[in-house]
């Protein structure tokens, strides 16, 4: 369409991975014939406020922050969670008069695992784990009804897509708090903010050695349409990394309220 008038281009985007728009951008960078490259980042912006960005980046994972807002180039495939040392730290624990539990749960039934993850709402501490396989789904039910109620009738997060419909009806006739979670449309939502818990330090965990190698191994890659897949590598697991994402879905919105509780107890005592 140029041929014709030799005419001139400007491709204008935002990084999505090293595909054909980053082809182009270095041959600008070689500075090939007729070509020319250059790389803003959201900050060099003078028509949004940094402060407006400042305040965006809280909520954001690392990988979309440097892809977003610093428009880094990044690799078709990668890590996932970073800094997970960090989270490592203390023991599985009993549960606690007047604490607030979240129950994450993912289910399998043949070749995956089940997992069921407590996290701790008043200390962001992951307190109770379980994993099994090859289960019938009553006693998989049995499991999950147990591990709640002794964990003060914790809220459980569950993966509600095809199997765990009926498992979140059956545990709600029990008498249990059950929010089914449909990961086809959750899916990214639930990694990126356990993606941003984990990078902040904001959560923590004893060294579970299958919990931290799931972590460690789940990454990203680009498919051949160049669309973004979130998982394990092929042949690998990722059940106590979704089971962990569900426990902590709504982890900090409680927040608020619980220090309000403690300081209302605090001066009834007073």
């Amino acid at each position: 369409a140029l041929l014709d008038s030799k005419g001139k281009a400007i491709f204008i985007g935002t990084p999505k991975r090293k595909n054909w728009f980053y082809n182009l951008y270095l041959k600008g960078q070689k500075r090939e014939d007729g070509w020319r490259s250059w790389r803003f980042t959201t900050y060099d912006n003078n028509y949004i406020d940094p402060h407006e960005i400042d305040a965006l980046i809280k909520d954001m994972p690392e990988i979309e922050y440097q892809q977003e807002i610093l428009c880094d180039f990044l690799e078709s495939s990668g890590q996932f969670f970073r800094k997970i040392d960090r989270c490592l730290a203390g023991n599985l624990e009993p549960p606690q008069s007047g604490h607030f539990y979240y129950l994450g749960v993912d289910l399998a039934r043949k070749r995956d695992f089940t997992v069921i993850v407590v996290m701790d709402a008043n200390t962001n501490h992951l307190v109770a784990f379980d994993r099994f396989k090859e289960i019938d789904w009553d006693l998989q039910i049995s499991r999950i009804e147990a591990m709640a109620r002794r964990y003060n009738n914790a809220m459980i997060y569950i993966d509600a897509t095809t199997l765990g419909d009926p498992i979140c009806q059956n545990l709600q006739n029990l008498g249990l708090s059950v929010e089914g979670i449909q990961f086809q449309s959750q899916k990214k939502n639930l990694l990126n903010k356990l993606s941003l818990m984990v990078d902040r330090g904001q959560i923590t965990f004893p060294d579970i050695p299958v919990l931290k190698n799931e972590l460690e191994s789940f990454g990203y890659y680009e498919t051949r349409s160049q669309n973004i897949v979130y998982s394990a590598p092929p042949g690998e697991n990722d059940d106590c990394v979704m089971a962990l994402a569900l426990a902590c879905w709504k982890l900090g919105e409680r927040t608020f309220e619980v220090q309000k509780d403690s300081e209302f107890k605090r001066e009834l005592r007073t």
